[in-house]
């Protein structure tokens, strides 16, 4: 009972007492490597409380009593809700890691390969949109295409055009 309490009680902290949602996606298209380089940085207590409200689990991210499958959840949940397309083909983000800092900001990398001949790039961004009606997602592109945008739940995708 204890528990249902404290989730409650995080749940209205984060919906009464926060007045920005967004997230920062940096987005490197890497000729050299032929890689899309990512880092995705959000408050972690925005995306604990989407896992709280919509899968009843507590992340409880960068302590020791931290979900043990808290990063299968996270990339699987930035994979569905960030996507990049290439000349019209899905790209699939691999996930390298996490950074949890004191000061409330997640850090996700993710990475995937380039195809050659690049013409079109098109990114979907609905993080956290779903959940917060107020939810910002910038995304600066480097490299090929220099460009930022911003997302919000009214504004998912952007697409990109190149002169090759």
């Amino acid at each position: 009972m204890s528990s249902t309490l404290a989730n409650i009680f995080l749940f209205a902290v984060v919906f009464y007492n926060h007045a920005h949602y967004v997230s920062i996606t940096n987005a490197k298209l890497n000729e050299k490597s032929n890689k899309l380089e990512i880092s995705v940085e959000l408050t972690a207590h925005d995306i604990e409380a989407y896992f709280l409200i919509h899968n009843k689990v507590d992340l409880k991210l960068g302590s020791s009593k931290e979900f043990k499958q808290s990063n299968e959840l996270l990339s699987s949940y930035i994979s569905k809700n960030l996507l990049f397309k290439i000349n019209g083909k899905s790209l699939t983000l691999s996930f390298l890691g996490k950074q949890v800092n004191n000061d409330e900001t997640l850090l996700l990398f993710f990475e995937s390969k380039l195809p050659k001949n690049i013409l079109e790039v098109s990114i979907s961004n609905s993080i956290l949109t779903k959940t917060f009606s107020d939810q910002q997602n910038i995304v600066h592109l480097t490299g090929i295409v220099k460009e930022s945008f911003t997302f919000n739940e009214n504004l998912t995708t952007k697409s990109y055009y190149l002169n090759n």
